[in-house]
């Protein structure tokens, strides 16, 4: 499940960047269509990994989450995100260095993309990770 294309770094924008809404997810993955994200979701959904939340309102909200099961991937994807700001730091941030990834909070920080961000589509002129 995890080799199929979009599976890690879903889990990765689910897990570490914390972008909950479809849109978002989209918008962060500019190459992903909608129907491979929709698919990717609910595969990852029926392994366990990640859960939906629907939220009864006008309009009707839905957002994906972690389980359990996927947060105890966390340490795993962390080790990838160590392994990439200390090798591919130029692909990350705006500097170009190389870091040391000391958590998972200064990858958030330090990075190109957060989730306010996610929020605000690339309207903020800010590339992520995924982009280049």
């Amino acid at each position: 499940m995890l080799r199929r294309p979009w599976a890690l770094p879903l889990l990765r924008d689910v897990g570490i960047y914390r972008i909950r809404r479809f849109n978002e997810l989209l918008r962060h993955n500019q190459s992903l269509t909608p129907r491979t994200l929709s698919r990717r979701l609910h595969e990852l959904s029926r392994a366990g990994l990640v859960r939906r939340t629907i939220f009864i309102q006008d309009p009707l909200k839905l957002e994906w989450d972690l389980t359990p099961k996927g947060e105890d991937l966390l340490p795993a994807l962390e080790a990838l995100a160590r392994f990439g700001t200390k090798h591919f730091g130029y692909t990350l941030f705006e500097d170009a260095r190389p870091r040391e990834l000391r958590s998972l909070d200064a990858l958030r920080a330090a990075t190109r993309w957060s989730n306010s961000d996610a929020r605000l589509g690339h309207e903020s002129g800010q590339v992520s990770p995924s982009d280049r």
